[in-house]
């Protein structure tokens, strides 16, 4: 089969424990099949499947365990549940329940959830919590890697092991329309690079200092997720341990945010796609772009709901490098002492089944979706099952309607969510520093030098422990 080759904020954190854990490293009783060069076995299925759904993850999880019962039901699965989504007792409990039980050696056998919910997932990688996907896939006749999106897929090879597979990725997408960028004086084709974007960015922020009515996004206080990591620029090459800050890029960004720091800081309402705020403000004139990472149903209301009276556009964040930048959504991970790694493994193809990704894709089907799912032929059955469902209607209140698109505008839809150069899993810990170490500076109370030494140091300590 087939191997895997290296191809081209809001919520919080909860496991930053797990970088002080020592991972026991068990002695596996289970017959092997083979052997791969990293000396990790592929093991015969046992009767049994420990999983834990904890709030974020668990909708998404158990709808491929029911999938996974009708087709092993001699596996017994012990499905551990910790509460509802929100509760914050419930994530108290994930919590303290992972860490001990990871640092036991126990646990559970695939390690499923958002990205945003591991802090620091390179230390869990370094400390050797999860075994390497490839020992299976490359024994796995059935599997076949061409389907998926190789980018997304190989964001999870770490020191040369597939220590984790996304099941679905976010991208930055922002959505304006010709007739708005014009009464800015934003000329698109001079957004096809950071350097051409920021320097608009900056121009219009300039023009619009003093005034409460023009933002630039229709969302705010981002902070700097709205650069990080879609420009492309990160503070640490996490597997070679350096420190990226002293690049001209990374200091650009810097001064881009610098600049942008008082309009981020402006909004004083929640936005809702459900009112139609985003094309709203948009056709309003109100803000020059909509912006979201998270949500592509989000992006097919506002970008139709602009579609019969105005021209939209819709394009990727530029990056430093001109590359388009993924970020991973949900991630599935097999732990490395588990016992039960093959039962783990046929549950992670499940999650990448076409039965479950198309079912899933961008659309909500069992109290959760996969914004973009990494099976490619998903993508463009999640964006036509949206329309099928979504054209004609509209807002509450009659002003939004939802139009049809095109099918050039429907690729258009398709290239710019699956055409990805680079997938970056977030270090949450290195964007905590990087914000408390550079507010000084977006505030103009301390100079870059003074601000940027003071992050290297964090880093230098974090790099190091």
């Amino acid at each position: 089969m087939k191997k895997i080759k290296i191809g081209k904020n809001k919520i919080t954190s909860f496991l930053s424990c797990l970088l002080s854990l020592t991972i026991l490293t068990c002695s596996l009783s289970a017959c092997t099949s083979s052997k791969d060069k990293n000396n990790e076995i592929v093991q015969e299925k046992t009767n049994k499947l420990v999983l834990y759904g904890g709030p974020f993850g668990n909708n998404a999880l158990k709808a491929a365990v029911k999938i996974f019962e009708s087709k092993f039901p001699e596996v017994n699965v012990e499905y551990k549940e910790f509460g509802e989504l929100g509760d914050p007792e419930a994530q108290n409990n994930y919590v303290e329940a992972l860490k001990y039980d990871l640092s036991s050696g126990s646990g559970p056998d695939l390690i499923f959830g958002y990205d945003y919910e591991f802090d620091d997932f390179y230390g869990m990688m370094d400390s050797g919590t999860f075994a390497d996907i490839n020992t299976y896939i490359e024994n796995d006749e059935t599997f076949n890697s061409d389907l998926y999106n190789e980018v997304v897929m190989n964001s999870g090879l770490y020191k040369g092991k597939l220590c984790y597979i996304p099941i679905s990725y976010n991208v930055l997408s922002l959505v304006s329309t010709q007739e708005t960028l014009e009464h800015a004086g934003f000329q698109f084709d001079r957004n096809t690079d950071l350097s051409g974007f920021s320097s608009q960015m900056s121009e219009f922020i300039s023009k619009n200092k003093n005034s409460s009515d023009e933002l630039l996004f229709s969302t705010y206080q981002m902070q700097m997720s709205v650069f990080s990591p879609w420009s492309g620029v990160e503070a640490i090459d996490h597997e070679n341990k350096k420190i990226l800050t002293d690049s001209e890029e990374f200091k650009s960004t810097m001064e881009l945010y610098k600049t942008y720091y008082e309009m981020d800081r402006r909004g004083d309402e929640n936005l809702c796609s459900n009112t139609g705020d985003g094309a709203k403000l948009v056709r309003n004139n109100k803000a020059l772009f909509y912006y979201n990472t998270l949500n592509v149903a989000d992006v097919l209301e506002t970008y139709s709901a602009l579609v019969d009276e105005h021209t939209p556009v819709l394009f990727n964040f530029p990056s430093a490098n001109n590359k388009t930048v993924a970020e991973p959504d949900y991630i599935a991970a097999i732990r490395k002492g588990s016992p039960n790694q093959a039962n783990a493994y046929e549950l992670l193809k499940i999650l990448l089944s076409e039965e479950y990704q198309t079912k899933h894709a961008i659309n909500w089907v069992d109290n959760f979706s996969l914004n973009v799912p990494i099976l490619k032929s998903a993508l463009k059955k999640g964006i036509d099952k949206w329309l099928s469902k979504q054209v004609g209607g509209g807002t509450p209140d009659g002003s939004i309607k939802y139009a049809d698109l095109s099918d050039e505008q429907i690729q258009l839809f398709v290239d710019t969510f699956g055409d990805i150069d680079i997938c970056i899993m977030p270090n949450a810990n290195a964007r905590v520093f990087t914000w408390e170490a550079m507010e000084p500076y977006f505030k103009g109370e301390k100079s870059y030098e003074d601000c940027l030494k003071n992050l290297n140091n964090k880093l230098e300590l974090y790099i190091n422990e």
